[in-house]
């Protein structure tokens, strides 16, 4: 099942992100909705907003909090884009590694995450694209590779899975 934030929140998330790309901003505001207020933070490099509704980070150059590395092995690279979202007890994540394409990133990433007790599920490739769906009793993960000509885009999409 797939939980979808409040609009307030998805409109804070955006506002956000575009304070997080134009490098402006305050260091925190609260936004009021109809759902009560929303707070907004960031500091250049990442954003973070919270409501009574759940809560949504975005950054670059790590993994974003909580990020259940343990157990969800990523490939090494520079790491593009990491967010998190919140809704109650359900997290999602999703992280965007660069990786030289030569490399097999797919296949490797596929290997090491079947290694952490994955199992493989459906999956699709087209010209310059590949995905692939991972799942176990906790996680699911949406694995996804574009073509960046001698890198990789590795994108790792991870929520956890409804008990």
């Amino acid at each position: 099942m797939t939980v979808m934030p409040p609009r307030s929140t998805i409109v804070a998330a955006t506002l956000a992100s575009a304070v997080l790309l134009t490098g402006c901003g305050s260091p925190g505001i609260t936004l009021p909705t109809s759902e009560g207020g929303v707070s907004v933070s960031g500091d250049g490099s990442s954003v973070q907003v919270e409501s009574d509704a759940g809560s949504f980070s975005a950054g670059s150059g790590a993994l974003p909090d909580g990020f259940p590395e343990a157990e969800i092995p990523v490939l090494d690279g520079e790491i593009i884009s990491s967010m998190r979202l919140d809704e109650g007890s359900t997290s999602a994540w999703s992280v965007t590694v660069l990786t030289p394409a030569g490399s097999d990133p797919m296949s490797r990433a596929t290997s090491a995450l079947e290694a952490a007790g994955f199992s493989t599920g459906s999956s699709q490739d087209l010209p310059g694209m590949s995905v692939v769906e991972l799942t176990t009793d906790v996680y699911r993960v949406v694995l996804g590779t574009i073509d960046q000509g001698d890198q990789m885009a590795v994108q790792y999409t991870v929520h956890t899975v409804d008990g």
